[in-house]
């Protein structure tokens, strides 16, 4: 049996027809278990092999969704996904962020009594761009309103993934800037992910297979930031944007973004913006 490969699946995806139906996660963010994975940028889901299953934000609260091969789920940037297996299965992700758009595959496991999932694979390009993008995006991001709203959705999905098997025959970027600015990209990544988390440049390196001391000096070579500014200003980041959330007071907002306590988030924003975190927010 061939392995799996991020860049064949989505070839395989639009080759079959694309997503048969289309599943959203756009609602608030209220009432999310521990440990979800929440970034700055929409991504896409759908499974290859098996039936996999997410937890989302729901409009009543936490819902969870199970997707069958064909099936997919659209989570728009700033919302919450968790997986949530309970089988076997693999399943193709797709992350589309403004500068590079990065594909990866997960395969759930069994570890002693609990399921588990795991990366399996990546890959990256540089990221989607133009007018076409731009509106598929914003019609995915659209609350729904009517019948046809996940007709709409769907097409507009399966433009997207016609989109990504373009940049899938493009050049790689591994091939284009180097194999060190694809490492500080993945690195880069790997934090926007796990920001709710705590995160120290060890662990971070650990997950990526690279020297803490290697992954300093890509911070240093690609970016104006060192590592540890580069998490605090994602943090920060991260707390302006679900700051615009109204339905999440100020502590949630911390705890998503990782800082180690309200107070100390309230302290640094005031310090950053002159302000408190919670002046002029709307109540919902």
């Amino acid at each position: 049996m061939k392995k799996s490969t991020p860049l064949k699946s989505v070839e395989s995806v639009v080759k079959g027809g694309g997503l048969k139906s289309l599943g959203f996660s756009r609602a608030s963010s209220m009432k999310m278990p521990d440990n979800v994975s929440i970034i700055n940028a929409p991504r896409l889901l759908t499974s290859i092999r098996g039936t996999a299953a997410f937890q989302v934000a729901g409009s009543a609260g936490i819902r969870r969704i199970t997707l069958k091969p064909g099936e997919g789920l659209y989570v728009s940037a700033t919302h919450w996904v968790k997986a949530d297996p309970k089988r076997s299965y693999q399943t193709l992700g797709i992350i589309f962020h403004p500068d590079l758009t990065r594909f990866y595959i997960m395969d759930s496991v069994r570890e002693e009594k609990d399921w588990n999932t795991r990366m399996l694979a990546a890959d990256e390009r540089v990221g989607l761009t133009g007018t076409l993008a731009k509106s598929l995006f914003i019609l995915l991001d659209t609350p729904e309103e009517d019948s046809d709203s996940e007709l709409r959705g769907r097409a507009a999905a399966n433009l997207l993934l016609t989109e990504c098997v373009r940049l899938v025959q493009t050049e790689n970027v591994e091939k284009i800037r180097g194999k060190a600015w694809q490492h500080w990209q993945a690195a880069r990544h790997y934090i926007d992910e796990h920001l709710q988390e705590p995160l120290d440049r060890k662990l971070v390196a650990d997950a990526l297979r690279l020297h803490p001391n290697h992954l300093s000096r890509l911070f240093k070579s690609f970016d104006d930031l060192s590592f540890n500014q580069y998490i605090a200003q994602a943090r920060m980041d991260r707390a302006e944007l679900l700051l615009t959330d109204s339905s999440l007071n100020v502590s949630d907002v911390a705890y998503l973004c990782g800082f180690t306590s309200s107070n100390y988030f309230i302290r640094l924003y005031r310090r950053l913006h002159g302000v408190p975190p919670g002046r002029d927010r709307i109540p919902k």
